[in-house]
């Protein structure tokens, strides 16, 4: 946790400044989400004070600080202009008073789709998904997954770690969960390309990855960081709560 006397660390961190308790600055996102819980009662009691009270108690707040920023948090670079204050230069990045305030939480499909190609491995999302070329040789298999079954193309150049790659992306199951089993046999990325030939079945076993269309990829990375949860457990709490915060202390709770 940062204060304000943070000049010698400046360099290494964009740091932000809690806009509840002006003298608090914070590090990084993980370091204003894990802060909040803890001083949010003192926030809020600092917040019902009379304004009478508040003269006698308190410097006037510079106006500096009161820029709608829209949000709760966002990186530095698209909310507020930043403010320089005693040759520190950072964001005001989190406004709990907003937060507290919410009264609509954004649902699930209030967001536009991931449009991006993906899959996952060892709870890790990897853009590096093999594109099937149609102009060039290929082979259709028939799979079994999930309880639905479907006919995937392969490119026969592909070696074994491609196709368990492209099978995950098709399939959404993560590459380090597959299981995979042909003519009552498991086989893994070593021996897989040996067996696909025209209408080869394959019968694949793994729990299938949550759907994180709407949910920040920063919200699920900063969860499962935080409370050393799996990646699908994060996307379930961000759905149900629609907020990082909700959704920490929900899970803390449990």
């Amino acid at each position: 946790m940062k204060n304000s006397n943070v000049e010698t660390e400046h360099a290494e961190y964009d740091c932000k400044i809690c806009k509840a308790r002006k003298q608090t600055m914070k590090s990084s996102r993980e370091c204003q989400a894990k802060d909040w819980p803890m001083h949010k009662t003192e926030c809020s009691v600092t917040t019902a004070s009379s304004t009478d009270e508040k003269k006698k108690t308190h410097n006037p707040i510079n106006s500096k600080f009161t820029v709608n920023d829209g949000s709760i948090y966002q990186d530095p670079g698209t909310t507020a202009n930043a403010v320089n204050d005693k040759g520190l230069n950072y964001s005001p990045v989190i406004d709990f008073k907003r937060y507290d305030k919410k009264e609509h939480k954004p649902g699930v499909g209030e967001f536009p789709a991931r449009k991006d190609s993906f899959y996952i491995d060892n709870e890790k999302l990897c853009h590096d998904v093999p594109v099937l070329d149609k102009s060039k040789e290929f082979t259709d298999i028939v799979v079994k997954a999930n309880r639905q079954k479907q006919t995937i193309s392969i490119q026969d150049d592909w070696d074994g770690n491609t196709i368990y790659r492209f099978l995950s992306h098709q399939l959404q199951v993560p590459v380090n969960k597959i299981k995979i089993i042909h003519k009552g046999k498991i086989v893994n990325a070593d021996s897989i390309k040996e067996c696909i030939q025209k209408r080869a079945v394959f019968q694949v076993f793994g729990e299938k990855a949550e759907d994180a269309s709407g949910v920040d990829d920063r919200d699920i990375e900063l969860m499962m960081r935080q409370l050393k949860i799996s990646r699908n457990e994060a996307i379930l709490a961000l759905k149900e709560h629609g907020d990082v915060i909700d959704a920490m202390l929900e899970i803390s709770r449990k």
